[in-house]
């Protein structure tokens, strides 16, 4: 039979009406986006599946570099401490040295610090006391030299006094003598006119009143010129002494002054002596609080160097008794290093025996032999047994042997790890190659579809 020719696309189509080819074009077009949706889906849910799963492996990688750089790091500050601590041990005494030295510098210091104090002080003291002996002379003087000019002032007034009372009292007497004698004249002129001119009195009374008036007209001139004499002189006076009374209110004044200051100068005389009191205590007792200070250093200075010498002792006993048990360890290594040897190599022969053995023996025994295999994980508790009891004599090295193993397990585990990186490198770079074709083929795809 011959094989049926399939009816193409363009057929289906020339068969349709318009309205069922826009159906049909639309449908497949609905198809395809459904189909390119799916096939998104699919990349995107693949891609964040890798990426968590890459994350993980990310993780995992990242905390075995960190346990790895932690190791060496651990590596490197133990060899740092072990030189710091040879440099300490060889420089310890050198330091010890150069403290002691610095703590007597320090002291001397010090010592010379308390002289140098006390010297500023006695010098600051004597300065002190000369200047309030130096205020003292000033004041004295200037007291005195007061005292001389208000002696001086008193006496020029009273003798400038004396003065003006005599020639008052002169001038005083020759007017009286005047007065007097004018009035023996007059009382000579009446008795002769009296005498005279008996007859005519009243002649005579006319003529002596107008002499009286005459005599007395020239007696008031003269009285009034003298009075205004008086008057001027005494305004003189005034005018001269008004100067002198005002520079005796000025020194009244400055007196008081000086009074005041005097005053103020003995308070504060006082409260230097005061200070002065003071600071002599503070002296004292900064003097006795330096020298207590002093003893406590001096007596820790002495507890230190007996502590180090106690240290020292310590540490000449602690190396000769390391060294004993160094010497000791080594010859008892040396010995276990030859048992162990000699351990390894029957243990070595008794597994070659065994492999010799499973090879030859039938299937049936291997079951029951498996149960007694050395290198089972069941039997790990037989053999720490048989271990202890054929090892009593390395029962205090049990630690050394214990941190050895603990070393030796955790160098196995690094291995592993490290195998383990790189199965894990090499998984991660055929996922990508994977992932990275099947990116290519979905995008081929694709494009295929879109040219239909």
């Amino acid at each position: 039979m011959p094989a049926k020719k399939k009816k193409g696309k363009g057929s289906k189509l020339t068969r349709m009406n318009e309205e069922e080819k826009l159906r049909y074009l639309q449908h497949r077009a609905e198809i395809e986006l459904e189909a390119k949706r799916r096939k998104q889906q699919l990349i995107s849910i693949f891609t964040k599946n890798k990426l968590k799963r890459e994350e993980a492996f990310s993780r995992l990688n990242t905390a075995k570099i960190n346990e790895q750089w932690r190791f060496n790091l651990r590596q490197i500050k133990c060899k740092e401490l072990d030189d710091e601590i040879k440099y300490l041990w060889s420089n310890f005494d050198r330091k010890i040295k150069l403290k002691n030295e610095q703590i007597d510098n320090l002291n001397v210091e010090l010592i010379n610090a308390n002289l140098d104090h006390n010297k500023l002080q006695e010098s600051h003291m004597k300065i002190i006391d000369k200047l309030i002996l130096q205020h003292v002379e000033y004041l004295n003087k200037i007291h005195d030299d007061y005292k001389k000019s208000i002696i001086n002032i008193q006496l020029n007034d009273l003798n400038e006094m004396i003065i003006i009372k005599n020639k008052l009292e002169k001038e005083c007497w020759n007017f009286k003598s005047i007065i007097y004698a004018q009035s023996f004249l007059i009382e000579k002129k009446l008795s002769n006119t009296y005498s005279r001119n008996s007859m005519n009195t009243y002649y005579i009374q006319h003529t002596m009143e107008e002499t009286i008036d005459n005599v007395n007209q020239q007696l008031g001139n003269k009285i009034s010129k003298l009075w205004s004499l008086l008057i001027e002189t005494i305004t003189d006076y005034q005018k001269q002494t008004s100067l002198k009374k005002k520079q005796y209110d000025i020194l009244k004044e400055s007196d008081d002054k000086h009074k005041i200051e005097t005053l103020q100068l003995k308070k504060y005389e006082s409260q230097l002596e005061l200070s002065i009191e003071k600071i002599k205590n503070k002296q004292i007792e900064f003097n006795e609080n330096t020298g207590e200070i002093i003893k406590n250093l001096n007596n820790k200075y002495q507890n230190l160097n007996e502590n180090i010498k106690i240290l020292k002792n310590d540490i000449q006993i602690n190396q000769k008794i390391h060294e004993i048990k160094l010497k000791k360890l080594t010859v008892i290594s040396g010995n276990a290093i030859s048992k162990l040897k000699n351990i390894k190599n029957k243990i070595t022969l008794i597994i070659t025996l065994f492999k010799i053995c499973t090879n030859l023996a039938e299937p049936n025994l291997l079951a029951t032999i498996k149960k007694y295999d050395l290198l089972n994980d069941d039997y790990d508790d037989d053999k720490d047994v048989v271990t202890y009891e054929n090892l009593k004599h390395i029962n205090p090295y049990d630690k050394l042997e214990n941190f050895w193993e603990k070393y030796n397990n955790i160098k196995v585990e690094n291995i592993i790890y490290n195998d383990e990186k790189k199965n894990l490198i090499i998984e991660n770079k055929k996922l990508r190659m994977s992932l990275k074709n099947y990116i290519m083929t979905v995008g081929k795809i694709t494009k295929i579809t879109i040219d239909i």
